[in-house]
């Protein structure tokens, strides 16, 4: 599990916590993130501290332990009434290209399909395929600089470039406009 998915399921659980106990009450301590999450002590702590550091739990610390228990904050319990920030702080995809298959997938269902369109407007243009899987290799890139939080607008725009340099003018709108819609669908937002 990487350091994203471990803060999505610390917060999950002191969520889950705040809802049936109430937010100003301290929940799990690090034996039971242990034992659920599955990790290694200094992932747990590592990521508990970034958590803490931005403002999303709190802490409750004893002498001779890194923390006694954790509770989620008023900021980290926002999170969870705007899924789509908490999906923009925390994104739970991680995508992949399959090169046996030519498919671009991911571990989330809804951005799955979405990205799936991206895949299947690349497949249905009359680019050769090896044009095809270049172009499928930038779409991978653009997604790995969402997930990590490195899109910039340059980035952005050296992207479209790329493929609108790639391919003919002919196929550009009908990928350009997959890629848009899939990006506002990740986002979550009305097209």
């Amino acid at each position: 599990m990487d350091d994203v998915q471990v803060c999505r399921e610390i917060l999950k659980l002191l969520n889950q916590f705040a809802n049936e106990h109430g937010l100003n009450r301290y929940g799990f301590g690090p034996k039971y993130f242990l034992e659920n999450l599955n990790i290694p002590e200094n992932q747990l702590k590592v990521n508990i501290d970034f958590l803490e550091e931005e403002g999303y739990i709190k802490l409750l610390k004893a002498l001779g332990s890194h923390f006694k228990a954790a509770r989620l904050t008023s900021r980290g319990k926002k999170l969870f009434m705007n899924p789509s920030e908490f999906n923009r702080a925390f994104p739970a995809t991680s995508i992949t290209y399959i090169n046996g298959n030519n498919n671009i997938t991911g571990n989330n269902v809804s951005v799955n399909n979405s990205f799936n369109k991206i895949d299947k407007a690349i497949e249905a243009s009359d680019l050769d395929d090896n044009l095809k899987n270049e172009i499928k290799d930038l779409v991978i890139d653009l997604i790995n600089d969402i997930n990590s939080k490195k899109l910039d607008d340059n980035k952005l725009k050296n992207f479209f470039s790329n493929i609108i340099a790639k391919t003919s003018q002919k196929a550009v709108p009908e990928i350009a406009t997959s890629i848009i819609k899939s990006l506002l669908a990740y986002f979550n937002i009305s097209s």
